[in-house]
């Protein structure tokens, strides 16, 4: 029987395989595959933006603990940089590496459907309503507040989903920690949210609790190193 060389790693298949039976690439070009792997990722700039991403990360936890203003004396970047500023490169940085994360799903899934776009497109408009939170009034704050919830709960839900997916495709995959992207999506979309309502009810006030914001942003650091480690592994 006719085989060939599986162009992922090297193994013997038979020459009609749609599917390596060995790493599991998808081996089927088909025109919307074409179109994929002519624009694939630029893994060592979606490496870079990852760090920039934890960076712009940490800024804005200290601004949203209110550690860049009143009474601890902590000065810094945190200080220099606007909070709006900051919320707009976290916001492109995040898009960004989903664009990069999705151009990476479809180089061998190019003929099954995902919600990567609705997540994107969920994502944009998310982030519009933080950076409207961030230069409106108090007044108006209540009012973006309850436009955001349903964008917020639709976020979670397709961030779960997606990550779902991505554990059953990546689980091969290297990762940082051995948890892998996909478990490390899921769990930021479920985590910071529970943390945060959990926060608001032991408060005394209406501000979240500064360990809120460290555990919220950690777990998206932890999700942003296993972005990084799984680029880097496709770097070369």
């Amino acid at each position: 029987m006719e085989t060939k060389n599986c162009p992922f790693c090297g193994e013997e298949v038979l020459a009609t395989a749609k599917k390596c039976k060995h790493c599991g690439e998808w081996l089927e070009t088909t025109s919307a595959t074409k179109k994929i792997i002519r624009s694939k990722p630029n893994y060592v700039l979606l490496s870079w933006m990852c760090y920039i991403a934890m960076f712009v990360e940490v800024i804005s936890c200290i601004q949203e603990m209110g550690l860049a203003k009143g009474d601890y004396h902590i000065r810094g970047l945190a200080n220099l940089i606007p909070e709006w500023f900051v919320v707009i490169c976290g916001g492109f940085l995040f898009v960004y590496l989903l664009f990069g994360l999705r151009k990476h799903y479809m180089l061998t899934n190019a003929d099954k459907p995902n919600p990567f776009i609705a997540l994107i497109c969920l994502s944009i408009i998310l982030y519009i309503f933080n950076l409207m939170m961030t230069l409106a009034t108090e007044d108006a704050e209540l009012g973006i507040t309850i436009l955001m919830i349903p964008v917020l709960i639709s976020c979670c839900i397709l961030e779960f989903i997606v990550g779902f997916k991505l554990n059953k495709r990546f689980e091969k995959d290297y990762s940082f920690l051995g948890i892998g992207v996909g478990i490390a999506l899921m769990l930021y979309a479920v985590v910071p949210v529970i943390v945060m309502i959990f926060g608001l009810i032991l408060s005394d006030n209406e501000e979240a609790p500064w360990w809120s914001y460290v555990i919220a942003s950690g777990i998206y650091i932890f999700l942003l190193n296993e972005l990084n480690a799984l680029f880097k592994e496709y770097e070369s």
